[in-house]
């Protein structure tokens, strides 16, 4: 091994032991899944009208009537030298009846030594049936997610005293959704969310224990004939973040222009969708992301594709 790789190598340890010291840091923070959630800068809590919701609000996805699912793979912070963060994700959305639907999710973040794997299974029913005279919607979800936290070292590595009881964690984490849309006479084309990730903070650590932090997002959606406006705040670890996001349809909706930001990146999306037959359409969406905060990067890349039948 030259210098150079053995420089790298020991760069990276370094950084993971820090990351690991560091209070859980970012760890299972949501790296917008889809190409679509990356375009409107995170802001879905609200809308999460597509097969990523087991990701984000099951209770709003419990009002779709079609079967849908979705294939990301996203490239990360492009041209940093020898450094590689992909991204990979798959999500069903399947109705139940006629108020209720499941989802599963799984997303994989890595890196060149760490990775991050969430399964997910989602459930969401309409409360309407038992609410009769709200004019609006509300329905609630419920989501478990078993995450699993590796780092991939050599025999060197591997003796640190942190990793002494394994390179490998593995816990379940439990959020809860509510999705309602207010009297659609006095507030046309509004909804809104909420979501509670972590509620029961397990713990992720390696050789000590480290809880991952609850993180509670809220958001509002106004849609139009023309045009789709969400807007998120998440907290986490006391930190607010805003998200805020656009989304407009052209050519019979086949072509839809997204655009988005939260504090750290500026994103810009386009999507087609076909539709080959009344009940079965295929979509290509792409995300292209620019970091605020990184230099020597040419920005993130995801692209997803969808399927509806």
């Amino acid at each position: 091994m030259n210098l150079r790789k053995m420089a790298y190598k020991t760069s990276l340890l370094v950084t993971a032991s820090i990351l690991i010291a560091s209070n859980v840091h970012a760890a299972f923070q949501d790296p917008y899944w889809s190409a679509r959630v990356a375009a409107l800068g995170g802001a879905f809590t609200a809308l999460s009208d597509d097969a990523s919701a087991v990701f984000y609000n099951s209770a709003a996805a419990s009002k779709l009537r079609e079967k849908q699912a979705s294939f990301t793979y996203a490239k990360l912070f492009a041209g940093l030298e020898e450094v590689n963060f992909s991204l990979n994700q798959f999500a069903y959305h399947q109705p139940v009846g006629e108020f209720s639907a499941l989802g599963v999710g799984w997303g994989s973040f890595t890196t060149d030594i760490y990775r991050e794997i969430t399964v997910a299974v989602s459930y969401g029913t309409d409360l309407k049936p038992y609410f009769t005279d709200y004019k609006g919607e509300l329905a609630l979800g419920i989501t478990a997610r078993y995450l699993t936290r590796s780092f991939d070292l050599d025999a060197r590595s591997n003796a640190d005293p942190v990793f002494s009881n394994g390179t490998r964690t593995n816990s379940a984490a439990f959020d809860f959704h509510i999705y309602s849309v207010p009297d659609p006479i006095h507030f046309p084309g509004l909804s809104a969310g909420i979501s509670v990730k972590s509620v029961n903070q397990p713990d992720i650590g390696f050789r000590d224990t480290e809880r991952l932090p609850t993180e509670v997002s809220g958001g509002i959606a106004w849609k139009t004939d023309w045009v789709t406006i969400p807007v998120d705040v998440s907290v986490r670890n006391g930190e607010l973040t805003p998200h805020f996001g656009a989304e407009t349809s052209l050519w019979q909706e086949r072509i839809h222009l997204r655009a988005g930001s939260d504090k750290s990146q500026l994103g810009t999306g386009l999507s087609y969708e076909h539709k080959l037959s009344s009940s079965f359409s295929l979509s290509f969406d792409y995300t292209f992301l620019w970091p605020l905060q990184l230099q020597e990067t040419s920005g993130s890349h995801r692209a997803t594709l969808g399927i509806k039948f």
